[in-house]
């Protein structure tokens, strides 16, 4: 991480006066003063355990398959005649 946010590492690693404080610690306690809701994000997590799942070159495929029988079916569908 301190290669790619070597200023977001410093902020993390900032103290108070006292050693115990820092500004991850007052972060949080700006949140649950401001915006309590911001603190629940976590609980929006569960979809990407599941995401890691998926197979993507399988995914690709399927949806490659289901573009055909759509198109598929959009050609077959203009060319039929409705009667009245």
């Amino acid at each position: 991480m301190s290669q790619l946010f070597p200023v977001v590492e410093q902020f993390m690693d900032m103290r108070g006066k006292t050693t115990d404080f820092t500004f991850s610690h007052f972060l949080v306690e700006l949140l649950e003063e401001k915006d309590p809701e911001v603190i629940k994000w976590t609980s929006l997590m569960g979809n990407v355990t599941k995401c890691k799942n998926i197979n993507i070159k399988a995914l690709v495929t399927e949806i490659e398959g289901l573009h055909h029988l759509f198109s598929s079916f959009l050609i077959h569908s203009n060319s039929v005649k409705v009667s009245r």
